[in-house]
């Protein structure tokens, strides 16, 4: 199995380790709840080995079935010698592993003429004068000729081999039933690597890469969500994020982003942000492009078109500001990342002269309501009052669109629920001519020509800038 990591009784995870078999679990004299995880990729064979370890079991196969018990064979010590012609062929000593009070592992090999029936696990006593042999063993392996059931051999042994890794362990105390928990391995792949146990999360750490990535419980599908990997177009290895990050502060070099950041949606994101400038200043400069910067500025409720003019003259740069008016550097020469902090790299831009060319934003209404209202106002304007600037905006009576002149004189077009209504339009006084009249308006006075035809009537009105408007008699009232 790739990987393995279980909670639960033993009983369950004898099952677990055996889903998918032939084998079924069978008795199981172990009854705590206990954490088992293999660090490594391991056949069930080795799962079922290591388990019964980290029990302190032993395993018992019994056709299809599988059973861990404390201690198999039989437990009460049987003479060997008078049971039985028995010889002792050979005898280890190995220092290098000791049993359970200290002592060094002693195994006999030894070869049994019509003996009584034995069993892998029985306790034996090992009584051999003319060796000067007196020892309680265990049998730790045993072979017998199915052709001649009278001869068999078979070791005893004061240690049962078994597969020593504390590795696997987890201690159990701290793992709550049915919380997640990770199993941990190393390996030459991924090195050093964590999995939850519901295969939904993974962790790995190598020499030359990191990973965090969630799964679809498969144990084969991975999406990265933080990892390293290398910019193709720089080479250097960077840090890359996918997924959703919230914080209280978050401080990159000088600047700080607080309280949140929010990203997602795609292409767009969702800031939150108390001013938000689009400008290129800088970039420009960096690149020698002296053309109109048109940038868009919000601040407080206010949201600028502008259009920033600059003569390009090196000897006529500035040092780029922060919003506090802070002078800026870059932090080395490659000039990717701005500080506060003083360096032997300002931050320069160009001079250039910013114009608005439209405000949208709230202001106090025109039409006399008394209240702060939503506003388009269009145009640089002559710089005196609001002369040569255009509004729309919702008034009391409807729709307005309002105009002042060079001069500061209102041109308005209201859309009202009686219809449209002009302003200037009261008539004020109308002088005739022999040859024509003059109309004075409230703001303005229009005056035309006449042309007669030979019964003195009027047949077309001339503008003062030579515009003719046809004039048609009729025999009928209006």
């Amino acid at each position: 199995m790739e990987y393995f990591t279980e909670t639960g009784t033993p009983a369950a995870i004898l099952s677990a380790i055996l889903s998918d078999t032939e084998f079924a679990a069978g008795t199981v004299e172990f009854t705590d709840v206990v954490t088992y995880s293999a660090q490594e990729k391991k056949s069930r064979r080795g799962l079922l080995v290591q388990f019964a370890e980290y029990l302190g079991g032993e395993l018992v196969f019994s056709g299809f079935t599988v059973s861990i018990v404390r201690q198999r064979g039989n437990a009460t010590p049987r003479d060997l010698i008078a049971e039985g012609c028995i010889s002792v062929i050979s005898k280890t000593l190995d220092k290098t592993v000791l049993d359970e009070t200290g002592n060094p592992t002693v195994s006999y090999e030894c070869a049994a003429f019509n003996p009584a029936p034995l069993s892998l696990g029985d306790v034996v006593l090992l009584d051999y004068e003319s060796l000067d042999i007196d020892i309680t063993l265990r049998i730790v392996s045993l072979t017998t000729d199915p052709y001649n059931k009278y001869e068999a051999s078979f070791s005893v042994s004061n240690v049962v081999p078994a597969i020593e890794d504390a590795a696997y362990e987890i201690a159990t105390s701290t793992v709550s039933k049915d919380a997640l928990y990770n199993g941990c391995r190393i390996g030459p792949e991924y090195g050093f690597e964590a999995v939850r146990n519901d295969k939904r999360a993974r962790a790995y750490f190598r020499s030359d890469g990191m990973k965090f990535q969630t799964g679809d419980g498969s144990g084969t599908t991975w999406a990265d969500k933080l990892y390293y990997a290398v910019d193709t177009d720089t080479g250097n290895t960077e840090l890359y994020f996918n997924g959703k990050l919230t914080a209280d502060v978050i401080e990159a070099l000088s600047a700080v982003i607080a309280p949140n950041l929010y990203a997602g949606k795609a292409t767009i994101a969702e800031v939150t942000v108390d001013e938000l400038d689009t400008s290129d200043k800088v970039k420009n400069y960096l690149n020698g492009d002296v053309s109109a910067n048109n940038y868009q500025k919000i601040y407080d409720q206010f949201h600028e078109f502008i259009t920033g003019v600059t003569d390009g003259l090196d000897e006529n740069k500035v040092q780029a500001e922060d919003r506090n008016g802070d002078p800026l550097y870059w932090t080395d020469d490659t000039n990717t990342a701005a500080t506060t902090t003083v360096t032997a790299y300002p931050v320069y831009t160009f001079k250039y002269t910013d114009t608005a060319k439209m405000k949208l934003g709230f202001g106090d209404d025109p039409s006399g309501s008394g209240y702060q209202i939503p506003m388009i106002e269009l145009g640089a304007g002559t710089g005196i009052n609001n002369n040569a600037k255009g509004f729309i905006y919702k008034g009391i009576s409807g729709l307005y669109l309002d105009y002042y002149s060079t001069s500061g004189d209102l041109r308005r077009v209201l859309l009202s629920d009686d219809g449209i209504v002009l302003t200037p339009y009261a008539l004020k006084s109308l002088d005739m001519y022999l040859n024509g009249f003059s109309a004075a308006y409230d703001a303005d006075t229009v005056a035309m020509t006449w042309t007669l035809d030979s019964y003195g009537r009027i047949v077309s009105l001339t503008t003062t800038d030579n515009m003719t408007i046809p004039v048609t008699w009729h025999s009928e009232d209006m």
